[in-house]
């Protein structure tokens, strides 16, 4: 996901005031005049062995006390498009070539450039496949090396190599985020024959160090509002752990939705109101999936996503009550956008019909309890055609309807 400019403004003021360069970033006082040396320097940090976002930051005079130079006419200046053109029309393995992007901001009043390069690892080490300007050599990997480049008469060392490949296949990652890795590779997961504890166990076959169990949580009898939406609205419970050598990872509350036809983590739960105040009663409440989250991998592991089924149904009925967000950024901006159009959802819950719920399912409910559930599965409705009128307004965020 891009950031932003009152994103990447503290950034770069938190590493200009450490008054040297590091592994993820560089300082340049101005634009390069040499197409090879912009090539160079962005080649190096995208195959940075830190981080997974990285700063060439242009208008920072590291010799002058790292003071801000103004870059607004500098003639070698380049914008995101010419950036773009530059980068895709190199000869790159792989055919893939580092996401960079120009963001202007202003230091000490003035206009500064920051090349932000966001990494994806599965295209790593960033490498040309043919030889650029008179130093750059094909299939030779330069990285950073704390705050300076590899030699461009050099290349990474062994054990430097070694890491860049690692970040690859994500094997640096620690077991939270490594088994967030392993669980987008369904297929990878067998059954081991269990011992009667737990409903279901899993591993990873090739690294069966993690593992998954799930079980049911025959003490829970609670209700909640998306069950309504569901042809069998009993409750059914359980937990998943997930495990890295025995031990227990995360544990997550499950949702065995239409009389446990389809499981599922139970979402997130957020809390809002009209005027961003914090108080006790918040005008809404709303479940949503953030799509950058093990929550949501886990959701997409439990769901087959076959033909037309009763699994298919039961998700497809679930996933009408539940907001789905890109990242965090995403979700805070939709929730700005919404503040706005206070008036405009409030109508539309007035003139929507509540929907009907047979409380012959709700025996342990009182009248006005169903009612509320029935308001919540209203909202959430509205909610989520709201959200897409948001996208609609912002066209890089965009789902495909089947993470919808």
């Amino acid at each position: 996901m891009m950031k932003n400019v009152s994103e990447i403004t503290p950034i770069v003021e938190k590493l200009r005031s450490t008054h040297k360069e590091g592994n993820y970033w560089d300082f340049k006082r101005e634009w390069h005049s040499d197409k090879a040396e912009l090539l160079y320097d962005i080649i190096c940090l995208a195959n940075n062995i830190e981080q997974d976002t990285s700063y060439l930051i242009i208008g920072v005079d590291e010799n002058q006390n790292h003071i801000a130079v103004d870059v607004s006419k500098d003639a070698n200046r380049r914008d995101t498009n010419t950036l773009t053109y530059f980068l895709s029309h190199k000869k790159w393995y792989g055919g893939m070539w580092p996401n960079a992007y120009v963001e202007n901001i202003t230091l000490d009043g003035v206009a500064v450039d920051v090349v932000v390069i966001e990494i994806n690892r599965e295209h790593l080490p960033y490498m040309l496949e043919q030889k650029y300007g008179q130093n750059i050599r094909p299939y030779a990997i330069y990285l950073r090396r704390n705050d300076a480049n590899t030699p461009i008469n050099d290349a990474a060392k062994f054990d430097e190599a070694a890491r860049v490949w690692k970040r690859h296949f994500r094997l640096d990652l620690e077991p939270g985020k490594r088994i967030q890795v392993l669980l987008n590779d369904v297929a990878g997961w067998k059954d081991r024959p269990n011992n009667g504890d737990w409903l279901v166990e899993k591993y990873y076959e090739n690294e069966p160090q993690y593992s998954l169990k799930y079980e049911i949580d025959s003490n829970n009898s609670g209700y909640e509002f998306y069950l309504c939406n569901q042809a069998d609205s009993r409750p059914n419970w359980g937990n998943c752990d997930l495990q890295y050598d025995g031990t227990t990872i995360e544990r997550f509350q499950l949702a065995g939705l239409d009389g446990m036809r389809y499981i599922t983590p139970v979402p997130d739960k957020a809390y809002f109101d009209w005027n961003d105040r914090p108080h006790r009663d918040r005008d809404l409440v709303y479940r949503y999936f953030d799509m950058t989250s093990l929550r949501w991998v886990l959701h997409r592991f439990f769901y087959s996503d076959g033909p037309l089924s009763d699994e298919t149904l039961a998700h497809d009925l679930f996933m009408e009550c539940v907001l789905v967000f890109l990242d965090e950024y995403e979700r805070r901006a939709f929730e700005d956008y919404l503040r706005t159009r206070e008036q405009d959802f409030l109508k539309r819950v007035d003139e929507t019909e509540q929907p009907y719920i047979d409380q012959s399912d709700f025996v342990d409910l009182s009248d006005r309890a169903v009612h509320v559930y029935a308001n919540k599965l209203k909202q959430a409705k509205i909610l989520r055609a709201m959200l897409a009128e948001y996208r609609a307004t912002s066209p890089k965020n965009t789902l495909t309807n089947t993470e919808r």
